[in-house]
């Protein structure tokens, strides 16, 4: 993918990698009830994260950003995990840690666009309009080839993700 916003490329991989870390938590510690909140989530327009305070008192952010402080991670990682859904960062003091999570909340609308990790795409969701693309300030014909880059690399390492 090419580099935008100013992410350093390494940290970008690491802050995605870890933004659902709260999900497996949630998922290992109460199977069932996760379980319940992702197959309402399938069925549902909402966000999996509104779905989850509906079923615990807390979301898959705020759970992975508590678990990488535990381990002791850079916060710049704990910020982009808890935020990476709201971008509720001030850009002023968290300009490094703003353009950081706008672009692992820009790839993860693509995934949802996509379906990339959700049972379909959601075609009809316009993931243009995503936090990250107006953090970042980039146009949705740049968004389109950025999708088109990351459709065809998924595809390409698709076998080797799911295998």
């Amino acid at each position: 993918m090419r580099r935008r916003g100013g992410a350093d490329p390494e940290e970008a991989f690491l802050a995605g990698l870890f933004r659902h870390v709260g999900k497996i938590v949630m998922h290992n510690r109460h199977p069932e009830t996760y379980r319940q909140a992702l197959e309402m989530s399938e069925r549902s327009e909402l966000e999996l994260r509104d779905i989850e305070r509906c079923f615990f008192a807390y979301s898959h952010e705020q759970v992975g950003a508590a678990i990488l402080d535990h381990w002791r991670f850079p916060p710049l990682l704990v910020l982009s995990t808890l935020h990476h859904h709201d971008l509720a960062l001030d850009a002023a003091a968290h300009p490094d840690i703003l353009h950081l999570t706008a672009a692992v909340n820009l790839a993860g609308a693509a995934c949802l666009r996509l379906g990339i990790g959700r049972n379909a795409p959601r075609k009809s969701w316009d993931w243009t309009r995503s936090a990250g693309m107006r953090i970042l300030a980039v146009d949705a014909a740049w968004c389109g080839e950025l999708l088109a880059e990351f459709e065809s690399a998924f595809r390409e390492e698709r076998k080797f993700f799911l295998s």
